[in-house]
């Protein structure tokens, strides 16, 4: 007796309806995600944390616009292992290892801590980040 014949569901059967009930289920998070967004914006209004209007200084507005804020702090001088890493888009253990293996700029320490010129990886970046010249000791 096949599985279609003793009323169980063939494998393309359950895997339609499977995939029937994701959408559905899906269809129904959008759904709320759309109440509570309308939900979250009444409230904003009501508590008044949304202005309705916009605001009277244009460099607010392009603040809000283009992400740039006037009063945003400057990037700082040096950097570490972790900021190394993420402006060069790896983990900082490869910062580690290209610092061993002589691939990068010469770290400062300060104390026991390592930290690089923010200016200097930039230049080398700038450079196509030729291997830098070590002195010999």
């Amino acid at each position: 007796m096949t599985a279609a014949a003793n009323g169980a569901l063939t494998q393309p059967e359950r895997t339609q309806r499977a995939t029937c009930a994701l959408a559905a289920t899906l269809q129904r998070i959008s759904a709320l995600h759309a109440e509570l967004a309308d939900a979250y914006t009444a409230l904003a209004i009501e508590t008044g944390a949304i202005p309705l209007a916009e605001p009277a200084d244009p460099s607010v507005t392009a603040a809000m616009t283009t992400g740039f804020h006037p009063a945003a702090p400057e990037p700082r001088e040096f950097l570490t292992q972790v900021a190394l890493a993420a402006m060069l888009d790896t983990h900082p253990r490869t910062v580690r290892r290209m610092e061993l293996e002589g691939e990068l700029p010469a770290a400062i320490e300060i104390g026991r801590l390592k930290r690089w010129r923010r200016a200097e990886i930039q230049g080398w970046l700038d450079d196509g980040c030729p291997k830098p010249r070590r002195a010999r000791r």
